[in-house]
């Protein structure tokens, strides 16, 4: 039998933890053993303009310990227009949500082993608010993740489980911690609420019942499994579903890049993710990047609860694959964003523009931000802001993207006769090119 992630006695630790409970109440234990991986939470979670939530990062090693690493890794936003993580000082991992759209929140350890989450900022307005599972039995000593789901006015819904106030109703049967995680303590029932933005919220039954009790099984399953490619990364998306009667306790969904078939218990995994729970009816998004693939075709496969963790009413339909991966070799498996055209008009009090930006790379692009500097005698730096913007979808090998902004102004607004106008691609540094040097250009552009 192949080594695989550790016991479900000794990950309860880790659960409470990575739900985003407060720090301190795990130890380092897992500094002596091999790093597995590292997983974030709260899980894909949906935010207000101007909201605030804590994220924690969480260490798994291979002798079965674990620990919060919060405060040693390197977080970052992928769009820090839309949100910005703190990455220094006692307040890293804490979240501030600007501008509606979506980010990718990135952790990375020292030995350059990451783990993300999508974030969602939305600027719907908040229709109602739920709790799932409504109702929940949970063993003693045994734990359950809450979910609150918000419904907006757009028709859109989220996890804003991060965002409420928790409360049990009696702490003595069932405690619940900052971020919905609920730990049987003693047999009985209470009820475990939630408080969001001054909205009524049906609580959730919680029923606690002793070690032995036999509860309805979960039933796992993949129900889709997608893959792209950015040069040597492959990044991996899928959706967990429980379709058993009972709640799935915490488990790992593991990646094989190219196990030769559906994959079995000789095979390694390529990567992984935890997840903190289940409830039965719910779906959960899953993310896994693997770095440093080497070029090739392969067929992947992902196995929720390959450990055999929960015990499923079927265990047969945990697999999903294969899905199609080709990492190409050399530069050519590569983006190349460049700006092959860049004008400028002005009469002195209205001005124009286009911009011209092409993929020369062997791979798509992906999504990416073109930034326009009007006025600039310095040459644009990553994560500099322009004046205008534009979100470019991504660009296929070959493919062009015409940008044609106005303004109503020119240099004669400022008394100047021409301006030093910039453009730069790719200005968050979102796409992963065999040539950085060509994502900027300069033009003068006279009054006339």
């Amino acid at each position: 039998m192949r080594p695989r992630h550790g016991a479900p006695a000794l990950l309860a630790s880790a659960v409470l933890l990575l739900a985003g409970c407060p720090k301190g109440g795990d130890t380092a234990d897992g500094a002596d053993g091999g790093l597995l991986g590292i997983g974030l939470s709260p899980n894909d979670p949906i935010m207000l303009v101007d909201e605030s939530i804590e994220f924690e990062a969480k260490a798994f090693y291979d002798d079965y310990s674990s620990a919060v690493i919060t405060t040693e890794v390197d977080w970052v936003s992928s769009d820090e227009r839309v949100a910005v993580v703190e990455d220094d000082g006692p307040d890293k991992g804490y979240c501030t949500a600007l501008a509606e759209g979506t980010a990718d929140i990135i952790a990375t350890y020292a030995d350059g082993m990451s783990a993300r989450v999508q974030l969602t900022v939305t600027g719907a307005e908040v229709t109602g608010i739920s709790l799932s599972p409504s109702s929940v039995d949970v063993r003693v000593g045994d734990r359950v993740q809450l979910v609150a789901t918000a419904s907006f006015d757009d028709g859109s819904s989220g996890n804003v489980s991060g965002s409420c106030g928790w409360s049990s109703d009696s702490s003595a049967v069932a405690s619940v911690d900052g971020a919905g995680l609920v730990t049987g303590e003693s047999e009985g029932s209470t009820q475990v609420r939630a408080s969001y933005s001054g909205f009524s919220i049906d609580p959730t039954s919680v029923t606690v019942v002793s070690e032995g009790t036999d509860l309805p099984d979960p039933d796992l399953r993949i129900s889709s499994l997608d893959a792209t490619v950015s040069g040597d990364t492959v990044s991996y998306s899928l959706v967990v579903d429980n379709d058993g009667g009972g709640y799935a306790s915490e488990f790992y969904v593991d990646l094989f890049l190219d196990p030769g078939g559906e994959p079995g218990s000789s095979d390694m995994y390529d990567g992984f993710a935890w997840v903190p729970g289940l409830a039965a009816g719910e779906s959960t998004p899953v993310y896994v990047d693997l770095y440093d693939v080497d070029a090739g075709a392969y067929g992947s496969w992902a196995w929720a609860d390959a450990d055999g963790f929960v015990e499923e009413s079927n265990e047969d339909n945990n697999t999903e694959g294969p899905v199609s991966v080709t990492v190409s070799s050399g530069s050519s498996g590569y983006a190349d964003l460049a700006i092959s055209s860049f004008e400028g008009l002005s009469d002195g009090y209205y001005t124009v523009y286009s911009v011209v930006v092409t993929n020369n790379g062997g791979t798509a692009s992906g999504d990416f931000y073109l930034d326009l500097f009007v006025d600039s005698l310095y040459e644009p730096e990553i994560y500099d802001d322009g004046d205008l913007w534009v979100d470019v979808p991504s660009l296929a090998p070959g493919e062009s993207y015409t940008w044609e902004p106005d303004i109503e102004y020119g240099p004669y607004d400022y008394y100047y006769y021409y301006w030093y106008s910039w453009v730069l691609a790719d200005s968050y540094d979102e796409v992963y090119e065999s040539d950085e040097s060509n994502n900027t250009e300069l033009i003068e552009v006279w009054a006339e």
